[in-house]
């Protein structure tokens, strides 16, 4: 049996248009099943801390970085830029998540 190529491209784009509505239902499904949690004190317990504190609220000590570690920073940052290491001013390095 010869199939036209208008009726293999219909039926190709159909099948992965189908699959895709099956998957964002499933996904929907699965985010409804297993999304917001809320423990007896009424807090959110998916919701992650704030950058740079502890679980309990306080702040977290940030961590002194070692002359080297800042050199090799420097360096890869003037080798992207193309230019000359005291070609380049730091004025800060905050460690992201």
């Amino acid at each position: 049996m010869e199939y036209a190529n208008w009726f293999v491209v219909v039926m190709g784009v159909g099948i992965v248009f189908f699959g895709l509505v099956v998957l964002i239902v499933a996904v929907t499904i699965m985010g409804k099943v297993l999304g917001h949690k809320v423990n007896a004190a009424g807090a959110d317990v998916n919701k992650a801390p704030a950058l740079g504190a502890a679980p309990g609220g306080a702040a977290l000590p940030q961590a002194k970085l070692e002359p080297d570690v800042v050199a090799a920073i420097a360096a890869a940052i003037a080798d992207d830029m193309g230019t000359d290491v005291s070609g380049i001013r730091i004025n800060s390095i905050k460690q992201v998540a």
